[in-house]
C-alpha cells in the first residue's frame, strides 16, 4: 500500500488539468497513488486524464455522473489505500515538496491532521493560519487559539490538509451529499473533531488558482444557493452543538456575525430580479438569519452607524428597509 492517497476531484478542468497533475506528480514524494475522479466532465478532462494515466501507474482514473464536489470526493475515499489522504482541485497546483514536508511532520510526530498555509495565484500573498501554528494541538486547545474560528478560512480548504485515514475510517467521516457550500469545512471539522493530534504550519505549499472564472464561487447569481446556504449554515452549528465548540471559543457568535455579514448578501445577490421585497422578506425569515439575530442581539456585527441600521432592519424583518439599505 502506498503511504500516501491523493484525490482529485475533476469536472471540466481541462484548461487547467495538465498543469494540476504535473505538479502532483512531481512531488518530491513519490510513494503515492493518485486518484482522479471525472464527475461527468463534457469538456477535454476525460481524454488528458486517459494520457496522464497510461504515463504513469500511480494516477487511476474513475468516471462517474455528473454529482457534485462531496459525492465526487467520497467516490476518492472510497477507493484510497494510502496511510494518509490528501485532497487536490483540479484547477490548482502543489509546490514540490508540499507532500513531503506534510508526511515528515505527520510522521514523525504521530499526527492525525496536518495542514499549510496556501498562496493564492496568479497573483495574492500568502494565506496563513489565524488557529494556532507550530504545536501539536487537539481539537478543543485548537480552536481555543482563535476567536473567529467559524469565520475564517481555517478550517476550511480540504486541500491544505493531510488526514491520517484510519481517523476517517474509524470516525465513518464523509463529505455531506447535500452540501454544496462549504462542504469541506464541515468535512474538516468533522476530521478534526476525531483527532488527537493536530499541527498546523505556516509554510505554503499549495498554490489555489483565483483566476478560474468556472469557480463555483465566482458564480454571483445563483438561485441553488437559496437552499445551499441555509443547509451548510444548519451543518456548522449541529458541529457546534455535538463537539461543545461554544466552550473554548465564541464558535456561535463568529458564525453568527459571518452570516450577516458574509451568507446575507450572497442570498440577496442569489435571488432573482422578480423576487422583490417578497423574496427578500422569505431570506429574513429564515431559520438561519433569525437565529443569528437572536445570538447577537443588540451587537453592532457591522461596522458603522448605517450598516448597524441595515442589521436592526434585518432584525425586525422590514424588506423594503433592507432593500434599500442594501444598495
Amino acid at each position: 500500500m502506498p503511504q500516501l492517497s491523493v484525490i482529485i476531484p475533476v469536472y471540466n478542468a481541462g484548461r487547467f488539468l495538465d498543469e494540476c497533475l504535473s505538479s502532483v506528480c512531481a512531488q518530491m514524494f513519490q510513494d503515492m497513488e493518485i486518484l482522479c475522479v471525472d464527475d461527468g466532465s463534457s469538456d477535454s478532462s476525460g481524454e488528458i486524464l486517459s494520457r496522464w494515466a497510461d504515463s504513469d501507474p500511480r494516477i487511476r482514473v474513475f468516471r462517474q455522473p455528473n454529482s457534485g464536489p462531496s459525492r465526487t470526493r467520497n467516490a476518492g475515499l472510497d477507493q484510497a489505500t494510502g496511510d494518509y489522504v490528501a485532497f487536490a482541485d483540479a484547477d490548482d497546483r502543489l509546490a514540490p515538496e508540499m507532500y513531503a514536508r506534510l508526511l515528515e511532520k505527520a510522521l514523525t510526530q504521530e499526527l492525525d491532521v496536518v495542514g499549510c498555509s496556501f498562496m493564492p495565484y496568479p497573483e495574492g500573498r500568502r494565506s496563513v493560519f489565524s488557529l494556532k501554528t507550530g504545536t501539536v494541538l487537539d481539537f478543543h486547545a485548537l480552536i481555543a487559539s482563535d476567536d473567529h474560528v467559524e469565520s475564517s478560512n481555517d478550517l476550511c480548504f480540504v486541500w491544505r490538509y493531510l488526514f491520517r485515514r484510519s481517523t476517517l475510517e474509524r470516525g465513518h467521516i464523509r463529505f455531506t451529499p447535500e452540501l454544496r457550500v462549504a462542504e469541506d469545512m464541515v468535512f474538516v471539522t468533522e476530521a478534526m473533531a476525531a483527532s488527537r493530534r493536530i499541527l498546523l504550519m505556516e509554510e505554503a505549499y499549495y498554490y489555489y488558482r483565483i483566476d478560474n472564472p468556472a469557480s463555483l464561487m465566482k458564480s454571483s447569481h445563483d438561485p441553488a444557493r437559496l437552499n445551499a446556504i441555509p443547509l451548510s449554515w444548519r451543518a456548522k452549528m449541529d458541529q457546534i452543538r455535538r463537539f461543545r465548540m461554544d466552550d473554548f471559543s465564541p464558535c456561535s457568535a463568529d458564525l453568527a456575525r459571518y452570516t450577516l455579514r458574509n451568507l446575507l448578501p450572497m442570498m440577496m445577490r442569489a435571488l432573482p430580479a422578480e423576487a422583490g421585497k417578497e423574496g427578500v422578506r422569505e431570506i429574513l425569515s429564515t431559520e438561519m438569519i433569525r437565529q443569528s439575530c437572536r445570538i447577537l442581539g443588540f451587537r453592532n456585527p457591522f461596522d458603522n452607524v448605517k450598516e448597524y441600521l441595515y442589521y436592526l432592519a434585518v432584525k425586525f424583518r422590514f424588506p423594503a428597509l433592507v432593500c434599500r439599505l442594501y444598495k
